[in-house]
C-alpha cells in the first residue's frame, strides 16, 4: 500500500522488497509505522521510524531513525505530515522510547521544528572532482587496484570484525554487528561494493564501502586498523584511479564537521564547499526528538562520528 505513495512523493519504482528489507528484515527490530487513510480506504500519509542501536558512553540502547515521511499529493495541505508524526512520539512517549533523531530536508524541517524537534548540528558534503582525481592519476600518485594487490569484494564479517576493534569507550556510535552490515549492504536501491586491502596473515588493514549515484562514486563508510597503516591512504588512491578511469563525475560523502571521519577525507584530498554557490553547497540538518536528559546526553557535535551508513536511506 505504500508503493503509490513511494511513486507520487519520490517517483521511485520500488516494490515490495524495498519495504520487506527496511522495515522487517532490520536486524535491530521492528519499525513503527503509522498512516492516515483516506475516505476510500487509500494511503494518504505515512510517518514511520525505523529502531537502531547506538553505544551511547559505553552504554547500548537502542534509538530510533525518522525515514520515509510521505503524503500524496492529492491530500497535501491537511495536516496529516503532523496528524501521523504526532501519533507516533506519542506512542514512543508511552512506552518511554521517544527518542529520535533523522536527517533534516528541505520539506521535512521546518515541519520538524514546529514539533519540537531540535537541532545538533548541520553535516556537510566533502567531495573530489573528476578532474582532481585526473590530475591525481596524471601525476602517478592513483594506482589500480592490482598494482596496490585491492581486494575489490572482501567480506562483510572482516569489514564488521575491524569495524569494533577500533570502538572508542566515549562517543555516540551506532553498533555495526555483522548482521548489521548485511542488512544495510543489502539495500535493494544500491548496488554496493567493498574493496579492502589484506596483510599475509589474510587480515584485512583497511577498507572502503562505496555506490554510484547519479554518476558519482559516493563513499558510504570506511575504517582502518589502528595503529595505522597505509592502507587506507591506498584505497583513497584507488577511488582517485577508479573516477578518472570511469569518468564519474567526481567522488563524494558526508559527515559532522570535526568528526575523524571529516579529518581522514580532509587528509585525502577531499573539500567543502563554503559557498552559497557551486555543487555541494548545501548542508544538512541533523536533528532530534527526546527528552531533555537524553537530549544533554548527545548535544555535543565531538561525540558524533556519522558517514552515509548512518542515514536510513543507504
Amino acid at each position: 500500500m505504500l508503493i503509490p505513495l513511494m511513486k507520487d512523493c519520490f517517483g521511485m519504482d520500488v516494490n515490495i522488497n524495498y519495504f520487506q528489507w527496511k522495515f522487517l528484515d532490520n536486524p535491530a527490530g521492528k519499525f513503527e509505522g503509522f498512516v492516515a487513510l483516506s475516505e476510500h480506504d487509500e494511503v494518504a500519509a505515512y510517518y514511520g521510524v525505523i529502531p537502531e542501536i547506538y553505544d551511547i558512553n559505553n552504554i547500548r540502547r537502542t534509538i530510533f531513525q525518522s525515514g520515509d515521511t510521505m503524503t500524496h499529493s492529492a491530500h497535501r495541505r491537511k495536516g496529516l505530515f503532523f496528524k501521523t508524526a504526532t501519533r507516533c512520539y506519542n506512542y514512543l512517549r508511552e512506552n518511554e522510547r521517544l527518542f529520535v533523531i533523522g536527517f533534516g530536508g528541505k520539506e521535512s524541517t521546518p515541519g520538524l521544528e514546529k514539533m519540537q524537534w531540535q537541532h545538533l548540528f548541520r553535516v556537510s558534503y566533502f567531495f573530489k572532482t573528476y578532474y582532481a582525481c585526473k590530475l591525481k592519476k596524471i601525476l602517478g600518485m592513483a594506482q589500480a587496484a592490482k598494482e596496490y594487490n585491492i581486494n575489490e569484494n572482501c567480506d562483510v564479517e572482516d569489514i564488521a570484525r575491524l569495524k569494533n576493534q577500533n570502538r572508542q569507550t566515549q562517543g555516540v556510535l551506532k553498533y555495526f554487528s555483522p548482521e548489521l552490515f548485511k542488512w544495510k549492504l543489502a539495500n535493494p536501491l544500491f548496488d554496493f561494493r567493498k574493496i579492502g586491502v589484506y596483510d599475509g596473515n589474510k587480515k584485512l588493514q583497511a577498507y572502503i564501502i562505496y555506490c554510484i549515484q547519479n554518476n558519482k562514486m559516493l563513499i558510504c563508510d570506511f575504517d582502518e586498523i589502528v595503529p595505522r597503516s597505509n592502507a587506507l591512504k591506498l584505497l583513497f588512491r584507488y577511488v582517485d584511479y577508479s573516477v578518472a578511469e570511469t569518468k564519474y563525475k567526481g567522488v563524494f560523502s558526508f559527515t559532522n564537521d570535526g568528526s575523524d571521519y571529516a579529518k581522514t577525507l580532509r587528509n585525502n584530498g577531499y573539500i567543502v564547499n563554503k559557498f552559497s554557490f557551486g555543487p555541494l553547497k548545501d548542508t544538512i540538518p541533523f536533528m532530534i526528538c527526546t527528552d531533555e536528559d537524553n537530549f544533554k546526553s548527545v548535544n555535543n557535535p565531538k561525540l558524533w562520528n556519522l558517514c552515509p551508513l548512518y542515514h536510513d536511506s543507504f
